[in-house]
């Protein structure tokens, strides 16, 4: 178990513009309401910034992600993913290589907020189908604001949410937040026990 005995804190949020659900519901009207969403506030201001996901994929129904500032994460965060990865699935003992995905993908590149917003969940939603993936863990504010609405996290069930029909987000800290706050892990540990005893 890796998590502590102290109370736990709730995940916060800020506005965004662009979600996964977008791109996972393109099919069935999703790039619609998308449409009429940007056109109705549009965020055109091009952005020069520098944002890193990294991704892993720890079993065929678990997708990973978090922002994160270091060119690699740490090694006291990937044990510490590993330990929650296996409280979340006994079967899986060991923890996949990581995936790293990058703004901008070309040097110099700029784009607003909407198309970095696309960039991400466009890569994100790719490996969502291709494993067909039931659980996406989103850890830290900046991975649920880039990829979710606000409306989405203020809708969370203490750190659970549905996105699609076939697809649950689980909202908690960033494994830098929980290193630096270990009473974090508490938080975590909630959020997977009541997902665990959802489906069973």
């Amino acid at each position: 178990e890796f998590a502590s005995g102290a109370e736990s804190q709730p995940v916060g949020h800020l506005p965004s513009t662009s979600s996964v659900l977008e791109a996972l519901d393109g099919s069935t009207g999703g790039s619609k309401g998308k449409k009429e969403r940007v056109g109705k506030d549009p965020i055109s201001e091009k952005l020069d910034i520098q944002l890193r996901f990294a991704l892993w994929e720890p079993a065929d129904d678990v997708l990973v992600c978090c922002v994160i500032d270091e060119l690699l994460p740490e090694q006291q965060e990937i044990e510490l993913l590993t330990n929650i990865i296996i409280a979340m699935n006994n079967q899986v003992t060991n923890l996949p290589a990581v995936n790293l995905i990058a703004w901008p993908p070309l040097n110099n590149m700029q784009g607003n907020e909407d198309e970095i917003r696309d960039y991400f969940s466009t890569a994100i939603n790719t490996r969502i189908k291709t494993k067909s993936s039931k659980t996406l863990l989103l850890m830290g504010e900046p991975t649920q604001q880039w990829l979710l609405y606000p409306e989405q996290i203020e809708q969370s069930d203490d750190g659970i949410i549905q996105i699609t029909d076939s697809l649950t987000g689980l909202l908690v800290p960033s494994l830098k937040q929980m290193l630096v706050q270990p009473e974090l892990k508490r938080m975590t540990w909630q959020v997977i026990c009541r997902h665990r005893k959802s489906i069973g």
